[in-house]
């Protein structure tokens, strides 16, 4: 749908010419194999979707091939070879490139304007409601305006035909003036539509990479999907916290609904500032606060005579979350700050493993998260020394994606520590370490099923074994969770959470502990399941919670953390380092 015909006949205009080349070297090549054009993320559908031809060169070897490597014909392969095969793409691409320059940039003009007048696809104006967090909505704004997507505000209330991202549903909705506005009527129509797709659709089952990947979804937004125009005025002001001064502070309220929460606690923390936050909702001064809300209270901080000073520094650097004084202690309903469900956050000191075992890409993510969004400091440890170093320096353990090998000695340590009051955070793949293992409650699900189908493939046919095997697999789709919000890992979020599920794995619920989120009977999804998986997916475990001791097991079956673009999954990771299992 939002690729131009153009695009598709040039890239085979310049694949015939390439082949030209490798077929007067006798070079082996293969094209339309593998590689698909749905992510709007790869190196060749981002530029796409900005109008251009993207494609995919790639040459056997890669990373790993070093400077030769023998081929299964008995041939080497060398470095060499490799880069004359990528210099004599690039010249060829060059050669058409040159030769077709009118023919490329009338249609890169076309481009732009076409979806400027008529824009393809059925979804084309995408409404973010306005009464969503401030932050959240200027995160979402920050991004627009990166990618050059033009926005404006509603002008007047509308009552529509649309589609609910919360919901997944069709339905009669209704547009309020202040909404948020994009409009695919734009000359970055077709890239706004493709961020906002509500529901990818595939053509081919054979993808090798996330399917779902709407900004509502991954922001946390209410938002919706109309087919028609909505009138609108140019822009959109995400509302500023509104700025305010008591007298006498006998604590400060700060929401907790967003990222940009956990930076404010994290920078009050990083300031040796003792914050506190609420288990249950509450009222005072006739405002509603939710779970989680954090308090910076006089009392708790007698030692530091620079309070205020501080306060009021970091409310500065976070324009949009509010920092709020209260002159009492008493509610109006709810419970009193001094009440023991106003619950002290442990400062964490970090510890995040990496080296053997962890996923590269994913450690990155895991650094990337700390050190830019919540600039808080971490210890990189190395896995292979769990089981010899001093944890007792640490608090909190995080083990990001990957492929771990936890001997009994190293189980034995973590469970010692988890004990003595440690917290572990295990992400993704990392949870297998700990599955089926003595003294943890993690179950994997479903292995007897497994087993039958594993007897029903030993007849299949060969000509059907990658459709088959497709069958089992999820290259990443969105899930709707059921979500105990109640519950500290919860916090800030509505009863659901779109879960970014990139692998297979699968967990029962836990006998003892917290099911915090997981898959109901008939989950709304989004993007490709493999429908033996899609049967085995129900009832499972996506984040839990287990006891130990004093202290606490954070399962995150999803890596809420992939990529470092799903900014709902970092809300849910703050809750798990700073309020799980406190």
């Amino acid at each position: 749908t939002y690729i131009t015909d153009f695009q598709g006949s040039f890239q085979v205009e310049i694949g015939r010419n390439h082949a030209r080349y490798f077929d007067k070297h006798g070079w082996r090549y293969f094209t339309r194999e593998v590689f698909d054009l749905l992510y709007p993320s790869y190196g060749d559908t981002y530029p796409i979707f900005n109008g251009a031809i993207g494609m995919t060169y790639e040459q056997g070897g890669h990373s790993r091939a070093g400077r030769a490597i023998i081929m299964e014909n008995g041939d080497t392969l060398t470095l060499a070879d490799r880069v004359q095969h990528h210099m004599t793409t690039a010249l060829s691409t060059v050669e058409v490139a040159s030769r077709e320059a009118d023919r490329l940039t009338k249609a890169f003009a076309d481009y732009f304007a076409k979806a400027q007048q008529n824009p393809p696809g059925r979804w084309k104006t995408f409404v973010v409601k306005a009464d969503n967090p401030p932050a959240k909505l200027a995160r979402l704004t920050a991004l627009l305006d990166r990618h050059r997507i033009r926005y404006g505000t509603a002008s007047a209330k509308k009552k529509l035909q649309g589609y609910d991202y919360a919901t997944g549903t069709e339905r009669e909705v209704v547009v309020e003036p202040g909404d948020l506005v994009v409009s695919a009527w734009q000359p970055k129509g077709i890239l706004t539509q493709v961020l906002f797709e509500p529901e990818p659709e595939l053509v081919d089952s054979l993808t090798y990479d996330i399917t779902a990947w709407a900004l509502p979804y991954a922001h946390g937004l209410r938002a919706l999907a109309l087919e028609q125009k909505v009138e609108a005025r140019p822009g959109f002001e995400v509302p500023a916290a509104p700025r305010h001064t008591l007298d006498h502070t006998y604590a400060w309220l700060v929401p907790w609904h967003s990222l940009e929460s956990a930076q404010v606690l994290a920078a009050l923390l990083r300031h040796d500032i003792r914050v506190r936050f609420a288990e249950k909702a509450f009222t005072i001064d006739g405002r509603r606060w939710d779970a989680g809300t954090l308090a910076i209270m006089r009392a708790d901080n007698e030692d530091n005579g620079r309070l205020e000073a501080l306060v009021a520094e970091v409310a500065a650097r976070f324009p949009t979350t509010e920092v709020v004084p209260v002159a009492s202690g008493m509610v109006e309903e709810g419970s009193d700050f001094g009440s023991a469900t106003w619950h002290l956050v442990r400062k964490p000191r970090i510890a995040l493993v990496g080296g053997e075992g962890t996923w590269a890409n994913a450690f990155g993510h895991a650094w990337y998260v700390f050190e830019q969004d919540l600039e808080y400091p971490v210890t990189v440890i190395e896995a292979e020394d769990l089981g010899r170093i001093d944890l007792n320096e640490y608090n909190l353990i995080v083990l990001p994606d990957g492929f771990y090998r936890l001997g009994d000695k190293e189980l034995q340590t973590l469970q010692q520590w988890l004990y003595r009051g440690g917290r572990l955070i295990a992400l993704g793949r990392a949870n297998d370490a700990f599955a089926g293992k003595g003294g943890f409650g993690l179950q994997r699900a479903d292995e007897q099923q497994d087993e039958q189908d594993k007897e029903a493939r030993r007849t299949a046919r060969f000509e059907d074994r990658i459709r088959d095997a497709v069958s089992e697999s999820i290259p990443g789709a969105v899930y709707r969770l059921h979500l105990d919000n109640s519950h500290p890992l919860g916090f800030g979020m509505p009863e659901y959470y779109f879960s970014l599920k990139t692998t297979d794995s699968r967990y029962k619920m836990l006998d003892k502990g917290w099911n915090v989120g997981y898959i109901g009977d008939d989950p709304q999804t989004v993007g490709f399941v493999g429908w033996r998986l899609r049967q085995k997916m129900q009832n499972t475990l996506v984040c839990g919670v287990e006891d130990k001791g004093r202290g606490a097991v954070i399962y995150l079956i999803d890596n809420p953390l992939f990529r470092a673009f799903w900014e709902q999954g970092k809300l849910l990771f703050s809750n798990a380092v700073f309020f799980a299992g406190q």
